[in-house]
């Protein structure tokens, strides 16, 4: 694997690969975390309006090229970044990472405003119908007072009323430069012709200046929140704890507690909720790492009936773990970190997840050299693992939709 930084300040990751396939993710310091109070939901609309036509090319004939040159294409705004990424031949990647530069280089940014504000309405209405999504969305709301996670990435609809063009275009202005991007490339091809190839389009654009951003993870609100919804005939409940203050090592042993914790049919969650007593069909817990997140959550979904016994058991389990009635040995701790390096490697076999994974670890962390040290089991095994899992687990916040 090679970097290098372009004379505009992009950084350009390479990794070679032996495919007919390459893969590219152009990433943004540009995330919704970005935003201030008066422009929530704008890094989402930028990426949808970038798409709306450019300088030289219009919007119909972006969406013809893209039919045409691309196995798969998409972009995602996450609350730390904003990523264009894609899948095409060998053959067809010089043309389709030149029409991508130009969408986010050369955006007309003032054409079909009103079209596109309308389908991201749309779109934030649909949001809400996901009841998973609605039920964490109303744990952030509820549990956060000022962080930007507080609202959801495309915001509501008083948030959307208030995108304005000229929001779009500062905020399209002020972090869409190049010293704020990220670009990784997995192929086959040659190094040489991957870095020509991106110093004549992605290394033009305007060097700016870098971004720099403090993220702010207060966690004072940590109760159990109630909501009832009429119609809806089953239950949810999610928790969150905070891991903001866990170092590289430490968040590595949560994961390898999570695997033991909430991951599969045999894990501790799976197996006192479901298999034991039957009160869920679903239930499971997930590191969340990113920047501007970074929190240990657990969720489950049952009946109505039930849900009262469910958190009940949920809260039993989590005081095993914090009196030491529930521990991994370590021999399971090495068993388990085994089991995860082998997901993430089996993960990045797809060049576009790898192209992903370097690009988002570069903007959220600095260097994407983070995904080769987990794809390599780099980290000290902790083994004070179950102090630190008792140390996450000292408060929390939870949700309840019913």
């Amino acid at each position: 694997m090679k970097s290098i930084i372009l004379n505009n300040g992009v950084k350009l990751i390479y990794k070679k690969t032996e495919s007919s396939l390459t893969s590219f993710c152009i990433g943004f310091n540009a995330g919704a975390d970005k935003e201030d109070n008066d422009s929530i939901g704008a890094a989402h609309a930028v990426e949808h309006m970038v798409f709306k036509g450019t300088d030289s090319r219009s919007e119909e004939e972006i969406n013809k090229k893209c039919d045409e040159l691309f196995a798969f294409n998409n972009a995602m705004t996450n609350f730390p970044y904003v990523i264009y990424y894609g899948v095409c031949s060998n053959e067809d990647f010089e043309e389709g990472f030149e029409l991508y530069s130009d969408i986010v280089i050369n955006p007309k940014m003032n054409f079909a405003f009103e079209e596109e504000m309308s389908v991201i309405r749309t779109e934030s209405r649909e949001w809400k119908e996901d009841i998973d999504q609605y039920c964490e969305d109303e744990l952030y709301y509820n549990a956060f007072k000022s962080r930007r996670m507080k609202k959801i990435i495309i915001g509501d609809k008083e948030d959307i009323e208030k995108i304005t063009q000229e929001s779009l275009v500062k905020f399209y202005n002020k972090y869409y430069v190049g010293l704020n991007c990220t670009v990784s490339v997995v192929t086959s091809l040659d190094f040489d012709e991957v870095k020509k190839l991106s110093e004549r389009t992605i290394g033009i654009m305007k060097r700016g200046n870098q971004k720099e951003y403090e993220y702010n993870y207060e966690f004072d609100n940590p109760q159990c929140f109630n909501k009832n919804i009429e119609g809806f005939t089953g239950a949810k409940i999610q928790y969150c704890f905070d891991i903001s203050d866990l170092n590289d090592d430490e968040i590595e042993a949560m994961r390898i507690f999570n695997a033991y914790f909430g991951e599969g049919v045999s894990c501790v969650l799976y197996d006192n909720l479901r298999t034991k007593h039957g009160y869920v069909y679903d239930v499971s817990s997930e590191v969340k790492n990113e920047s501007g997140i970074k929190l240990f959550t657990i969720k489950a979904s049952t009946s109505k009936d039930k849900i009262n016994d469910v958190k009940a058991l949920i809260d039993n389990i989590i005081k095993d773990v914090q009196c030491g009635n529930i521990s991994i040995n370590n021999d399971d701790i090495k068993n388990l970190y085994k089991r995860i390096i082998r997901k993430r490697n089996m993960d990045v076999e797809r060049g576009i997840i790898m192209a992903v994974r370097l690009t988002t670890y570069n903007i959220m962390y600095g260097n994407e050299q983070k995904l080769v040290n987990e794809l390599e089991g780099r980290y000290d095994i902790i083994s004070n693992l179950n102090d630190i899992v008792k140390h996450v687990f000292r408060k929390s916040a939870v949700q309840i939709i019913r």
